[in-house]
């Protein structure tokens, strides 16, 4: 039992993007830290308040995390792919809790690994800290990014511009055209842009009607991406 433990948490690391360039040896020490869990669709991993001792790391599906605010509105500030590390602040010495919400968009396969254990794992191997450091660099200028939609862009812009980013990201050409794999909701493409269903599903009815979106077994699908990306440049 212990061995077919080992060799599990030994492949969870292994599929991780960032532990690419370890070595077997080291892939091995650090799976003796880490333990797989799944999550349902639907299902919170962590919420705001809860201590911050892990870093996870997604192995299968999506999740997404989330900012709440007093008001009780939410704002999507990110969704995780397979292969990505989330988390807050993975080098922080400040034991504060967090700050978000993060939730499988998807039934999700995750690796978890206690914070202080990556830390020196990480301060042993400057190569690995290099990269879990840029990872923190990213995750602070995507949501900058995001914050300067929501300062200086309108809700049709934002609807816009993530429509395209998630052709890029999650498209799939058919004859039909782009199909986005990943399905989402009114509401969670709201959460995604700042703005409230009612809003977001009257948008996406004027883009279906004009022809630039659609849906094929219950997901969006481009139709026009060109003009899609007409209304990101415009404004």
């Amino acid at each position: 039992m212990q061995a077919e433990l080992e060799s599990r948490n030994f492949w969870c690391v292994l599929g991780i993007n960032i532990f690419d360039a370890l070595s077997p040896e080291d892939m091995r020490e650090l799976s003796r830290y880490t333990k797989g869990r799944k999550y349902k669709r639907g299902e919170a991993i962590y919420l705001p308040g809860d201590p911050n001792t892990t870093v996870y790391f997604l192995m299968k599906g999506r999740v997404k995390l989330v900012y709440l605010d007093e008001r009780g509105r939410k704002f999507t500030t990110a969704i995780c792919r397979p292969g990505q590390p989330f988390g807050e602040l993975v080098f922080s010495e400040r034991r504060e809790p967090y700050r978000f919400i993060a939730q499988a968009l998807e039934d999700s396969e995750l690796c978890l690994i206690p914070k202080d254990e990556l830390v020196r794992f990480a301060q042993e191997r400057p190569q690995l800290a290099l990269r879990l450091t840029k990872w923190v660099g990213d995750q602070f200028r995507e949501l900058q990014i995001k914050l300067e939609d929501l300062l200086f862009k309108d809700v049709p812009t934002r609807l816009a511009r993530l429509l395209e980013r998630l052709a890029h990201e999650e498209g799939q050409k058919t004859p039909q055209g782009i199909e986005i794999a990943l399905k989402l909701t009114h509401q969670e493409l709201a959460e995604l842009i700042g703005s409230t269903r009612e809003t977001t599903t009257l948008l996406l009815n004027q883009l279906r009607r004009a022809g630039v979106i659609g849906r094929r077994r219950g997901r969006l699908v481009i139709n026009d991406l060109q003009r899609l990306q007409t209304i990101t440049t415009r404004s």
